[in-house]
């Protein structure tokens, strides 16, 4: 596997709200997404349902509930594939970003 960036919650989070950066949940589980909601999340399949309009060079940040981000990073090296060139995963996972104080829903 390609090595994919790793980014903090705390690197990604303004952009996050700002719409600059896409958080993406790596799971096509809508039930695995409710479990790992994380606030300005998009789940996989609303992500997938507009992935056509999105520029290439757009930051697309995919998480997971893993703390290794092996399921984020996977889905990263698949997206940075189809030509995203931006794709990281977050750092640490939903865990992470609980730990950092940000918001779940």
């Amino acid at each position: 596997m390609r090595e994919i960036p790793r980014v903090t919650p705390q690197q990604i989070k303004k952009k996050v709200e700002s719409g600059e950066t896409l958080l993406v949940c790596a799971y096509d589980s809508e039930e695995k997404f409710a479990q790992h909601h994380l606030a300005g999340a998009l789940s996989l399949q609303d992500f997938q349902a507009r992935e056509e309009g999105l520029p290439e060079k757009k930051e697309i940040v995919f998480y997971c509930a893993c703390r290794q981000e092996d399921t984020a990073a996977g889905m990263a090296v698949r997206y940075r594939e189809k030509g995203f060139v931006e794709t990281k995963a977050l750092k640490g996972g939903a865990e992470a970003w609980q730990q950092a104080g940000y918001r779940t829903l």
